[in-house]
């Protein structure tokens, strides 16, 4: 999660948990530590090069870990902060205050 977070742009992550109150009741699947060791032993970290259809005939049906880092596309909050600059600069320009 660190790695997705300190990097600059846009990145996809995929983070699980499991959830022993509702889910794991209903679904007799056990304690949580029942549920934590089953999600890890059915865990793969992603790379690019995973065949994903290998590591499901292992059993391996979850991909966790970083999926996508793109060092071109700026993160969301840069995004919309610039969003809200231009459409403020266009309330302006028209003559109009606009609040942001």
């Amino acid at each position: 999660m660190a790695q997705a977070m300190t990097h600059d742009g846009f990145s996809v992550l995929e983070i699980v948990s499991q959830c022993p109150t509702f889910y794991g009741r209903i679904n007799r699947e056990g304690s949580h530590l029942d549920m934590l060791g089953q999600q890890k032993a059915r865990s793969v970290a992603y790379s690019p090069d995973l065949d994903v259809e290998a590591a499901r005939a292992q059993g391996k049906d979850i991909v966790i870990g970083v999926i996508k880092h793109d060092r071109e596309r700026k993160e969301y909050c840069a995004n919309y902060q610039t969003a809200v600059v231009r459409s403020a600069m266009a309330g302006r320009d028209n003559g109009q205050l606009r609040s942001t």
